[in-house]
């Protein structure tokens, strides 16, 4: 956090900046934003993180600084990445630096998106 120009007290200890009072109702205020913007904001973000799933990538093959062929490939790497932020959602994944996470399934998840969509005045 350094790196982005937050003091050192708060890049050591970045949860001094989470847990701030303050922090938290900016969070909340950018979300209700959002979610007033585009209610469909979530369905947008699960199709997003799907499709990552199915993450594809174009090699290309070259010879003498021409392009001679190109096969589209698996992407192992950033399909990882969107199991792992799914994991994360989800409450499965807990990072060791994170320490203990929430453990949260399905159902859970619903009744908390219908809940806050309710709370917005949104249709559930």
């Amino acid at each position: 956090m350094k790196e982005i120009g937050y003091a050192d007290t708060t890049s050591k200890s970045p949860h001094v900046l989470t847990q701030n009072p303050v922090y938290k109702e900016e969070v909340g205020r950018i979300r209700s934003a959002i979610v007033k913007k585009d209610e469909h904001v979530f369905d947008k973000v699960a199709g997003v993180m799907l499709a990552g799933l199915g993450a594809m990538e174009t090699k290309f093959f070259q010879h003498n600084g021409i392009v001679r062929d190109s096969r589209n490939v698996v992407s192992w790497p950033e399909r990882r990445q969107y199991a792992e932020l799914i994991a994360k959602v989800f409450g499965e994944l807990v990072q060791p630096e994170e320490g203990r996470g929430m453990s949260l399934n399905v159902q859970q998840l619903a009744i908390l998106v219908t809940q806050a969509r309710a709370a917005r005045g949104l249709p559930t």
